[in-house]
């Protein structure tokens, strides 16, 4: 996420999305592995470019 500014919810959100994906997949992921997952995500329900 460099050079990415993002507003300290969001980044607690990102970081307790990361918790529960390190507890329930049993790996380590880093926040740029969250984001984009989030961002997959979202975009099979609102495309954008």
């Amino acid at each position: 996420m460099n050079g990415i500014k993002i507003s300290k919810e969001n980044l607690e959100n990102l970081e307790t999305l990361h918790n529960v994906i390190e507890i329930e997949e049993n790996s380590e992921v880093s926040l740029d592995e969250v984001l984009t997952r989030v961002l997959k995500f979202y975009n099979e329900f609102v495309p954008y470019n």
